[in-house]
């Protein structure tokens, strides 16, 4: 099955590629990794971006899935 993984922050980025995985659990987990993988490259800029979400959307483009960046980190003190 493809899925699609749009980023959502200031502006709408469209995946327009999309992605083969087997099944909506492992393109959540997709998605928490990119999530991650998106705030690690901004922290070193001095921002993380809380706010962003990654929408997963099945090949008809209904979205399956949010994966918002503030639930993919656990906060210490």
């Amino acid at each position: 099955m493809r899925f699609f993984f749009h980023l959502s922050n200031d502006i709408s980025c469209m995946d327009e590629e999309g992605m083969e995985l087997p099944d909506l659990a492992t393109a959540r987990a997709k998605g928490i990794e990119s999530a991650r993988s998106i705030m690690s490259a901004e922290i070193r800029n001095g921002k993380l971006p809380l706010a962003d979400v990654i929408t997963i959307a099945n090949e008809k483009g209904t979205p399956m899935a949010t994966v918002s960046f503030r639930e993919t980190l656990e906060m210490s003190a």
